[in-house]
């Protein structure tokens, strides 16, 4: 009954200079039974494999975020790894992060320490010093909990607490955030000073959820503004969200990537999409059902073969499949039952732009062109130097459910801004961009003195890219 699979949210991909050279390396995740591969870059602009044995021995996490940063502020790169999945029962040693201290000459130990206990299936790292005190801080998005889609996870923020050369991550998030306490389905988060205070602001969204405005205030705590800034509550698939000034105005606008509007799925505010989680056929176990409104009247989206599948009760109710197609849900599952239910409702599916206006966003749609497929990553930069801000889109959604068709519509997107918040789409054919397969993360790397662009995709090769 799952919408999609939550089995195949990878691979992470993380960029940073690894062995001091000057040159850009980069890691790309592995799935479970698979060890994080770690490239290292050569003076020729060639990359090679660098066996790390901790990687080896830790094969058997899924890795689904990747941090590379400098932890305890000796001058090299340390990498954070979010561990997650679906794969395992709830609080599994698999979903534990690791944290991987640079000890020089390319060494790498697991300092299991330096990071809390805390075992939530997760994907998103975000590094920002958000108290300014001199070392670099984690918010930790949890994407799921385990065998229980869409019921939250909770997410948190990580107070580095080094001190002499010893890393230490500290969980502050009960007394700076609580909010972050089953928040929901985490993809994405971005650090950025929403109102000018020279402190950065957390903004966190995720699968059905709301994008989540927290005000910084001054590094001692963190209160929600979310209906002081941003007026539409606006809940969607959201993947990604990307910053950049695309109007030249001085603030910082956010791009953020949703499902798109050419998906089977469909959502309005006076039609919205919903998703309810209960035990419905009263046997221990979760059901997901998922509805659509039609006139006024709410049906299920999945067939009554599906639907039976997972709850054989609804054979011996609806004896054909006439009856049940021409139920509603209330009909099907019982006004009660729904009542009780968890429950998230989308009005509106598509990727949108904010434009900051002094501390206020106000959303406008993406091209239609950045809507033929669902934007799981995005890449901000003046491609064509032209002084105002580009962004690169790269999506897809090939493990969705078996009644609907794959997602697999985009190609890569580029959006030439014009200095005014507003964007120019072009297309493979224009501007030889192409990105084929199911595209989960991507990020720019320099190569020599060129710049290139690094495609992961889920169950194919790498790419790579040379912006020209």
């Amino acid at each position: 009954m799952l919408p999609h699979k939550n089995s195949t949210l990878g691979p992470a991909l993380a960029v940073g200079d690894l062995n001091n050279d000057s040159l850009e390396d980069y890691i790309i995740g592995g799935a479970i039974a698979q060890p994080a591969s770690l490239y290292i870059q050569k003076e020729n602009g060639t990359f090679v494999p660098y066996k790390m044995s901790v990687f080896e021995q830790d094969k058997f996490y899924e890795d689904l975020g990747i941090a590379i940063f400098d932890a305890d502020n000796d001058g090299d790169q340390d990498i954070y790894i979010a561990s997650g999945g679906n794969e395992f029962v709830d609080g599994a040693e698999s979903y534990q992060d690791r944290f991987y201290e640079n000890k020089g000459n390319m060494t790498f130990q697991r300092i299991k320490t330096a990071i809390p206990e805390t075992r939530i299936s997760g994907l998103e790292i975000s590094v920002n010093d958000f108290d300014q005190d001199g070392d670099l801080d984690l918010f930790v998005g949890g994407r799921l909990s385990p065998k229980k889609y869409p019921y939250p996870s909770s997410s948190r923020i990580l107070e580095n607490q080094s001190i002499n050369g010893l890393t230490k991550f500290v969980d502050i998030t009960d007394q700076k955030l609580s909010s972050l306490k089953d928040i929901g389905l985490v993809t994405t988060s971005k650090w950025v000073d929403i109102d000018g205070d020279s402190w950065e602001d957390l903004i966190v969204a995720g699968e059905w959820m709301s994008v989540r405005f927290f005000k910084n205030n001054s590094g001692k705590s963190f209160t929600e503004v979310t209906d002081q800034v941003f007026m539409a509550d606006q809940r969607g698939w959201w993947y990604d969200i990307e910053k950049g000034d695309f109007d030249n105005d001085g603030d910082m606008d956010l791009i953020l990537g949703n499902l798109g509007l050419n998906y089977k799925y469909q959502a309005s505010e006076e039609k919205p999409f919903r998703v309810y989680l209960n035990d419905f056929d009263e046997n221990m176990t979760y059901d997901i059902v998922l509805s659509y409104k039609s006139d006024d009247t709410e049906y299920p989206v999945r067939g009554r073969q599906c639907s039976s599948q997972q709850m054989p009760a609804i054979k011996e109710k609806f004896d054909d499949y006439n009856t049940f197609a021409s139920a509603s849900l209330e009909e099907i599952y019982s006004n009660k039952m729904l009542e009780e239910s968890l429950n998230y409702e989308i009005t509106s599916f598509g990727s949108v732009y904010l434009e900051n206006k002094d501390g206020v966003f106000h959303s406008k749609p993406l091209n239609y062109e950045a809507q033929f497929s669902n934007i799981n990553s995005i890449v901000v930069k003046d491609v064509d130097s032209d002084g105002n801000l580009d962004a690169i889109l790269g999506g897809n959604l090939y493990n969705a459910e078996v009644e609907t068709p794959r997602n697999d519509a985009s190609y890569g997107v580029w959006l030439k801004g014009n200095g005014k918040g507003e964007f120019k789409a072009f297309l493979p054919r224009e501007s030889g961009l192409v990105m084929r397969g199911d595209v989960r993360n991507m990020k720019i790397i320099k190569v020599k003195e060129e710049t290139h662009l690094l495609v992961a995709k889920n169950n194919q090769a790498l790419q790579q890219i040379k912006i020209n």
